[in-house]
């Protein structure tokens, strides 16, 4: 029989920024609305319909983010600010918890990881052709399906990601939040004022390609 569980992940980075930068209207409310019992229902009843597999454990996760007052602060703790296309994905379980003995404590945490192909650098220390690695909660393996709230990714489909590098470099990155940090890419766009399009409904953050060119100027 499949066993659910529910999981509260909390992905939360505590940091005091001031400034001010590119125009912003976001809400305080953001994370309780993400968090709320009724999206909880929304997505159980989903993930139950997503698989009839009864020998996979289905496991609800519900993470939690560190959100940003304007532009600026995310730009500020973004490592890397890169735009790419989706070429590959895989799913892997991170552990985090070991004892003296080197035993393991936890069940680990399930990631898809991403691989991007980069196709523009506005921040960070990669360059155009490099290949990124982006990790996003939530994935299915062999005995487990983890179900999250998390914003879909296509392979093949580009987007600019805000992200949080790791100095190890074997360690795959991480968008700063789903709701304000990942945006459609488009290459082929001659319009440096059109406003990008970002992946989440709920983001009020407004930036156009040439606020994003302004940034990779500012680090040359």
């Amino acid at each position: 029989m499949k066993k659910l569980i529910l999981m509260l992940v909390i992905i939360m980075t505590f940091v005091i920024m001031t400034g001010c930068g590119f125009e912003a209207d976001t809400s305080s409310d953001d994370i309780q609305e993400i968090t709320n019992d009724e999206t909880m229902s929304t997505d159980l009843n989903n993930a139950q319909e997503i698989t009839n597999d009864e020998t996979k454990e289905l496991i609800i996760t519900k993470s939690q983010y560190q959100y940003y007052n304007s532009i600026h602060d995310l730009i500020d703790f973004a490592s890397d600010i890169v735009a790419g296309t989706i070429v590959n994905s895989r799913v892997e379980t991170f552990y985090t918890s070991y004892d003296l003995n080197g035993q393991l404590l936890d069940d680990g945490i399930i990631y898809t990881i991403f691989t991007l192909l980069i196709q523009d650098v506005y921040k960070g220390n990669y360059s155009i052709g490099d290949y990124i690695e982006v990790k996003q909660p939530g994935g299915e393996t062999e005995y487990v399906i983890n179900v999250t709230d998390e914003p879909t990714l296509d392979i093949e489909n580009s987007y600019v990601f805000f992200l949080y590098s790791e100095d190890d470099w074997t360690v795959p990155a991480s968008y700063l939040n789903p709701t304000q940090s990942i945006y459609y890419y488009d290459s082929d766009s001659r319009d440096i004022s059109q406003n990008l399009t970002s992946v989440s409904d709920r983001n009020n953050f407004h930036i156009t390609y040439e606020q994003l060119r302004s940034i990779a100027s500012i680090g040359d």
